[in-house]
């Protein structure tokens, strides 16, 4: 009886500082696209031209079929093209929530010259969502896009500021191999939801 009166102790305590420290589990209350995309691009330091949103159509799919069957967190995936994407490590399927086996993970991707068919898969098709680009709200399609590596983040308003130093990181690593890759941010708060202006 008193292991489970601690147990909810500190698992009441870690919520509250996640709370606290990290902004974890706020409400999503913008009232326009252009004040969200602000927030992004100011306060996350975000790429301007990366941000993505799901269209009304995609929104409830995207959430169960990719997020919620997967068990994602942040890292979505490296695709190749629409429907060719670079298997996950058993490591990092075993806790995508860990900071550190994302990066690692990416980095791996990242310093791949070839991209062997064993280390690839085709499991989801990224054309079957409709993801808008946020600054413009044009349709994204990766097939136009001439780099060969797309990494995806993704972002929830939720999350806080607890994965803010990995995108950073992430933003910073793509960079550094610019030549042959490009990062794409997910959100996947209800943006086409709100007031275009």
């Amino acid at each position: 009886q008193y292991k489970i009166l601690i147990g909810f102790f500190f698992l009441f305590s870690c919520t509250t500082i996640l709370k606290k420290s990290f902004k974890v589990n706020r409400k999503f209350s913008f009232n326009s696209k252009s004040e969200y995309y602000n927030y992004l691009i100011n306060k996350k330091g975000f790429p301007k031209e990366k941000i993505l949103f799901l269209d009304s159509i995609s929104y409830i799919n995207f959430g169960q079929k990719a997020l919620m069957v997967e068990n994602l967190m942040i890292y979505f995936g490296s695709f190749l093209n629409d429907s060719v994407s670079i298997k996950k490590s058993p490591f990092l399927k075993d806790n995508q929530a860990c900071i550190g086996r994302m990066k690692s993970e990416i980095e791996k991707n990242l310093s791949m010259v070839v991209y062997a068919d064993s280390a690839v898969e085709l499991k989801m098709n990224l054309s079957k969502f409709n993801l808008c680009y946020l600054y413009d709200k044009s349709k994204f399609s990766t097939v136009n896009n001439k780099k060969r590596l797309k990494i995806f983040l993704i972002y929830y308003y939720s999350f806080g500021t607890y994965y803010d130093k990995l995108y950073k990181e992430i933003e910073e690593a793509c960079l550094n191999n610019i030549e042959k890759t490009d990062l794409f941010i997910i959100s996947v708060d209800p943006v086409y939801a709100l007031k275009n202006q």
